[in-house]
């Protein structure tokens, strides 16, 4: 199924259309050669409808930010492997404005799709259906993360109606300071996860009322539900067109986001190792970092340029220190001096445990 959309100035969508359909691509572009074909308006026979997408994407970008979208720009890493596999090299993916043209599109997409099952559900009852909903945060984890950033310096005023448009607001402010990353993790943290639902409670970080997923049914078990529902709701007879109950639905969505965060964990845990293995082969060396949390046994590090992700235990530290939960901080009781959640530090790789995951740093002092 295709979803086919015709949009105006104002990158509202004026009609559109859900048809069986067959894709013939005329050309296979990646990320960067679609960015470096709309910087330089190199003479490629692609170019015009290239631009005129970057345009609309910038447009619908604009438009979901100012009707309360939030913008987590979570940094993606890739590795340099040697012949056996081991990495030699790590280095930040750069988002591209080619990759938000997708984005943008997919988005809008979902969005369309989701709001077509309920103009065809009429008045009475929705259709059975599939959603990507995404719940408001929780009040006790939003005062935690208020007290979070007033620790790390940025005051701001608790409020108990928590909407999209106030956390982008947040987001705009801590742009291109030290502690974004930082602040962006906790951030993500604080919210509840989105899920696969039956029920369309909307989409709080999209800011979208009706939202699904539609846009990868070959890697995705869900987008393939939406498909084969939306082939049967074409039919002219949708009372007779159910494929599958709610009850079934509901435990397609179950599994679906069950698999989902098992998928993400073992991601997460393969960057980890590699991350892990890198930094193996530095023992000694030193490098620059972020304090991304304050314990009471000590500080982890996380460095700038491999987000490698270590700990000073406190027993490591010169002195000793006191741990204050309230501020994030760790206060030596003889110099003062404190290590506080987003401080810029550098330190010396001390050991390295592959097996059980953990990397040990030294603090060097300054």
């Amino acid at each position: 199924m295709s979803c086919i959309m015709t949009l105006g100035s104002d990158a509202e969508v004026i009609k559109y259309s859900i048809v069986p359909s067959i894709i013939k691509s005329k050309r296979r572009f990646t990320y960067e050669q679609v960015q470096k074909i709309v910087e330089q308006k190199s003479e490629d026979p692609h170019t015009p409808r290239l631009l005129q997408m970057m345009t609309l994407s910038k447009q619908l970008t604009q438009k979901r930010f100012e009707e309360g979208g939030i913008d987590f720009e979570t940094p993606e890493i890739s590795f340099d492997l040697d012949q056996s596999g081991f990495p030699v090299g790590i280095h930040r993916k750069e988002r591209l404005d080619s990759h938000r043209l997708i984005e943008e599109f997919m988005l809008l997409a979902n969005k369309v799709v989701a709001r077509h099952v309920k103009k065809i559900s009429g008045e009475k009852r929705l259709l059975p259906f599939v959603y990507r909903v995404h719940e408001k945060p929780d009040q006790d984890k939003m005062l935690k993360f208020f007290e979070f950033l007033n620790a790390v310096g940025y005051k701001i005023k608790p409020t108990q109606k928590i909407t999209a448009k106030f956390f982008q607001q947040i987001m705009n402010d801590i742009k291109g300071t030290k502690e974004e990353l930082i602040i962006e993790e906790v951030a993500l943290r604080s919210m509840m996860k989105a899920v696969y639902s039956t029920e369309n409670i909307g989409h709080f970080g999209l800011g979208f009322s009706d939202y699904t997923h539609f846009t990868s049914p070959i890697r995705r078990y869900p987008d393939l539900i939406v498909h084969r529902l939306l082939k049967k709701y074409g039919q002219a007879d949708l009372m007779q067109s159910n494929i599958y109950t709610t009850g079934e639905l509901k435990k397609i969505c179950e599994q679906a986001t069950k698999m989902e965060r098992t998928a993400l964990e073992a991601e997460r845990e393969s960057i980890r190792l590699k991350q892990n293995e890198y930094i193996s082969r530095h023992i000694g060396d030193q490098f620059d970092g972020i304090i991304s949390g304050v314990t009471s046994f000590g500080i982890f590090v996380e460095l700038f340029d491999t987000l490698v992700e270590g700990l000073v235990h406190i027993k490591d530290l010169t002195g000793y220190y006191i741990y204050d939960e309230k501020t994030y901080t760790l206060t030596n009781t003889k110099t003062s001096q404190k290590l506080r959640l987003g401080d810029s530090v550098r330190i010396e790789v001390h050991r390295v445990n592959l097996e059980a995951g953990k990397v040990d740093f030294k603090l060097v002092d300054k």
